[in-house]
């Protein structure tokens, strides 16, 4: 044979096997597996677009592709995703939540109510792609999307070293925005729980984890978090030591008793019904300098920002890491107008101005002073965030002194 024809022969060689791999690779991507039980709930409540997307399109594509690069990193958690599935399904069966599209809503009729698509694209993709699943919601809990999805690409960048598996950063920001879409209709059903949960968090300070390398840190978390959930949901209470269970319990709306140890014990029922009776949560003492971080993450992102050094991001869980309502917006306020009134050290006074807008802090003033329990731990938190964080964001000077609020029994 000739030296042409060898080299002919390699290559047209070289290229069906490329195209073999791009087949094999797209066949493997599209396969969709019959999801489980628990979640079938929530499938049938999709709408068509967002079911569609899920069982055959890119969201599918992307479950699929996620749950081979991270499979063999995934604990074995039965009870973890039966208990999410429940969840979700509970979730998107309460109409207010998920309400149907009509003719009314035109064009965007397939895009009214809750959207599940990436949990029903991991549901009917596998038990390793709902583990994804869950890792995106704990980084899009933690992280705004540019972190997060920067998270993504390394980790996938470093998972693809022993794969052929391919997925670009495009897809890995979808994954991302439906996780933070499922987080934030599921914070709304479970509303109560979710605030006292961060109320608990605001007063301690650990980290999610201590690895400081990106791929480590956040498989060792996830890992971590899956593995307390699990011992939990099969009757083992569990003493908490890291952040990143606590991650896991905000983000994938699962609800524990727990035992808080400080200057007193205290415990804390959410009488979620998934758990059995006596499983435990016990935090144990805290470093009082780091409470008000919560619980924080810190890693060096390689990812993101092109052609630059790794960029230490940090990043934090607490009472005011998520977006909050108007009213308590309002007590934060309050909190910075009463930081106006504390005693200035360099003594400048403002110029007089107009006090019409102080009807605004009418509600939150009254709420301040009447509220009690758990509604008191929220308003008092609220108000001394605006006041330690926030004292210039209503005058870049300080104001007189009024209304004696400084010598409030509440402060």
């Amino acid at each position: 044979m000739s030296i042409g024809r060898l080299t002919t022969s390699a290559f047209s060689g070289a290229i069906e096997n490329t195209l073999a791999l791009a087949h094999l690779n797209s066949d493997f991507s599209l396969v969709k597996i019959q999801a489980p039980a628990e979640y079938q709930e929530l499938g049938l409540s999709l709408s068509k677009h967002r079911s569609e997307d899920a069982e055959n399109g890119i969201s599918h594509v992307t479950a699929r592709k996620l749950g081979a690069l991270f499979e063999e990193l995934v604990p074995k958690t039965p009870n973890l995703f039966k208990a999410y599935g429940l969840r979700a399904s509970k979730v998107i069966k309460d109409p207010k939540l998920n309400p149907r599209g009509s003719r009314e809503h035109g064009i965007f009729a397939d895009h009214i109510g809750a959207d599940g698509t990436t949990i029903w694209a991991a549901a009917t993709s596998g038990s390793a792609a709902i583990a994804a699943h869950l890792l995106a919601c704990m980084l899009a809990r933690m992280w705004p999307p540019a972190e997060a999805t920067s998270i993504w690409a390394e980790l996938v960048a470093e998972r693809k070293r022993t794969s052929h598996i391919q997925l670009d950063r495009e897809q890995l920001a979808r994954w991302d925005a439906g996780a933070r879409a499922w987080l934030s209709t599921a914070d709304e059903a479970f509303k109560l729980n979710q605030k006292q949960l961060l109320l608990i968090i605001n007063n301690i300070g650990i980290p999610v984890t201590t690895e400081s390398k990106v791929s480590d840190g956040v498989i060792v978390a996830w890992q971590d978090a899956m593995l307390t959930l699990e011992k939990l949901l099969a009757g083992e209470s569990q003493s908490v030591k890291a952040g990143a269970p606590l991650l896991g319990l905000s983000s994938w709306h699962l609800y524990p008793d727990m035992l808080v140890l400080g200057d007193a014990v205290k415990t804390i029922r959410q009488n979620d019904d998934l758990f059995p009776a006596g499983a435990l949560v016990t935090l144990g003492l805290q470093n009082k300098e780091l409470m008000e971080k919560g619980v924080y993450w810190s890693l060096p992102l390689a990812f993101l920002r092109y052609y630059s050094s790794p960029v230490i991001s940090e990043a934090s869980l607490n009472a005011f890491s998520s977006r909050i309502s108007l009213d308590q917006f309002l007590q934060v306020a309050l909190g910075s107008l009463m930081g106006q009134w504390i005693p200035s050290e360099t003594g400048r006074t403002a110029e007089d101005a107009p006090f019409n807008w102080l009807q605004t802090l009418h509600h939150p003033c009254k709420e301040f002073l009447t509220a009690t329990g758990h509604k008191f731990q929220e308003v008092h938190q609220l108000v001394q965030c605006g006041r330690r964080r926030f004292a210039s964001f209503l005058s870049p000077v300080n104001i007189p002194r009024a209304l004696a609020l400084q010598t409030s029994e509440h402060s």
